[in-house]
């Protein structure tokens, strides 16, 4: 089933509710509030109930005169994402994750894993990860880094220069969300779902 666990969640659900809500135009908003799901929704404040209504409207409102500027749209904002000064790096990847999944659900050009993970690599800020950017650069050219396979590879690895509270966060998330639970592919499962928002699945 999608219902999480007893228990709190290691992240802020409400906070990523609210995070993905105030992201959306007025014409999701309104497109959202004409689901039979929507009660539920605005009641719960699930996350992931609001991300799959999110995936659902988009999906079926678009026409053949909209795709390319909504491809072009969320490509530029995958391009664009950039963890902020004041941002912990677990709220930029799930922001990461918020913005490739809206790349691939609109049906842009498939990326390798490599390359998304070095997309949230260059991604990473400078003031606090510009030593260990420039070391892991100069060990991959040097041949004694092997390049990262997923994104959770250079998150894992971020997460050794992060605060304690946050590398607590980081090493649940990553023993929980492997990169086969955590598969960024259009349509993905209600587990891959739940690793995006930080919520445990249940076990198998």
């Amino acid at each position: 089933g999608l219902e999480r666990p007893l228990g709190p969640p290691p992240l802020c659900v409400t906070t990523f509710y609210a995070f993905i809500y105030n992201h959306l135009s007025n014409e999701s908003i309104d497109a959202i509030k004409l689901t039979p799901e929507y009660d539920k929704i605005n009641s719960t404040k699930d996350p992931l109930l609001l991300w799959l209504a999110v995936k659902e409207t988009h999906k079926s409102a678009t026409s053949s005169n909209v795709e390319a500027v909504v491809r072009a749209e969320t490509r530029k904002k995958y391009q664009d994402a950039k963890q902020s000064p004041f941002e912990r790096i677990v709220g930029y990847k799930e922001r990461f994750d918020f913005l490739l999944d809206a790349y691939n659900d609109a049906e842009n050009p498939r990326m390798d894993d490599e390359d998304v993970a070095m997309d949230f690599f260059r991604g990473l800020d400078d003031a606090r990860y510009g030593e260990f950017k420039t070391n892991y650069l100069n060990d991959l050219m040097m041949g004694t880094q092997k390049p990262p396979e997923h994104v959770n590879d250079i998150y894992t690895k971020a997460s050794e220069v992060s605060d304690p509270e946050e590398r607590s966060k980081i090493e649940w998330w990553s023993s929980i969300c492997q990169p086969e639970g955590t598969n960024t592919q259009r349509g993905g499962g209600p587990r891959d779902a739940l690793c995006r928002l930080g919520i445990p699945p249940e076990p198998e």
